[in-house]
């Protein structure tokens, strides 16, 4: 989210103050948080804790590797952490961008193994497939992508899932080659309106 969105969103909830409404209601249709780099372990990891599903038996070539991230919204609207606010949260899309600290930044991986890439929330990582999908992305007619773009579902309303202002996600990654491991900026784009109540305040 730029900054003048941001300015303008705490404008109005301070503005709203002083009216006679006892709830002011603010729309940011397009609020963007892009995760630090995250590291995708390489398809071939043997560790359990990168697997989708951790109850392989040891020494499995894993089908599915997966991270956890967590998407600090409140960093951005801090009314996502105030007392009096409920807000409706849908995610629009999410896009993979391979970052500059790869071995060569000249010649970024080869991401052809990768069948597709799922982001979910409400997860329990202990149960394989848990949880909610709010974004999928399919292998396409390329067969030698650098970087995938992921599609959101724009129909579920995420507000269920945020705890203190965060969006806490898994991203997990089906693979049917060998995919070197890689890091990634993750950016999200979310549909946020909120609503404050003063009179809980009265």
């Amino acid at each position: 989210m730029n900054r003048p969105a941001a300015a303008a969103l705490a404008a109005a909830l301070l503005t709203s103050c002083g009216g006679p409404l006892l709830f002011a209601e603010v729309e940011v249709p397009d609020l963007r948080v892009t995760l630090p780099p995250q590291s995708f372990p390489a398809s071939g990891t043997a560790l359990p804790a990168n697997w989708c599903d951790p109850s392989l038996p040891v020494n499995t070539n894993p089908p599915c590797v997966a991270i956890s991230a967590s998407y600090d919204l409140a960093a951005q609207v801090p009314a996502f952490t105030k007392p009096g606010v409920t807000y409706e949260l849908r995610l629009t899309d999410v896009a993979f961008i391979l970052s500059g600290t790869q071995t060569n930044p000249a010649a970024p991986p080869d991401l052809g193994g990768i069948v597709s890439a799922a982001v979910r929330v409400g997860v329990d990582p202990a149960v394989a497939g848990s949880g909610t999908i709010i974004a999928s992305y399919a292998r396409t007619g390329n067969p030698h992508p650098t970087s995938i773009t992921v599609s959101g579902n724009a129909n579920l309303d995420l507000a269920p899932y945020i705890t203190s202002g965060k969006l806490p996600v898994r991203v997990e990654v089906v693979v049917d080659n060998t995919t070197p491991a890689f890091d990634a900026n993750i950016l999200a784009a979310f549909y946020v309106r909120i609503t404050l109540d003063w009179g809980s305040y009265l």
